[in-house]
């Protein structure tokens, strides 16, 4: 192989682990910030529901993606 060859493969093969890694990396941070927020939410939900009065008030509660939903027997039939 020429010189040539040689130095586009070994660059090419540097810029793609490179690349790799900078994906993953990136990942790793997303992946840890989700992480956090949901162990943030789900402790809060938590500390919610256990002091909570009955099951009933504790069914109640509201998660973080809006109201808490109704229960199956009391939805209407279409």
């Amino acid at each position: 192989m020429s010189d040539i060859a040689t130095n586009v493969i070994v660059d090419g093969t540097l810029n793609t682990l490179i690349g790799a890694s900078v994906v993953t990396w990136a990942l790793i941070l997303v992946k840890g910030v989700q992480h956090l927020r949901i162990s943030y939410h789900h402790r809060n939900f938590s500390k919610r529901f256990w002091s909570a009065a009955d099951i009933q008030a504790a069914s109640q509660l509201p998660d973080q993606h809006g109201p808490a939903p109704a229960s199956p027997a009391s939805a209407s039939r279409p």
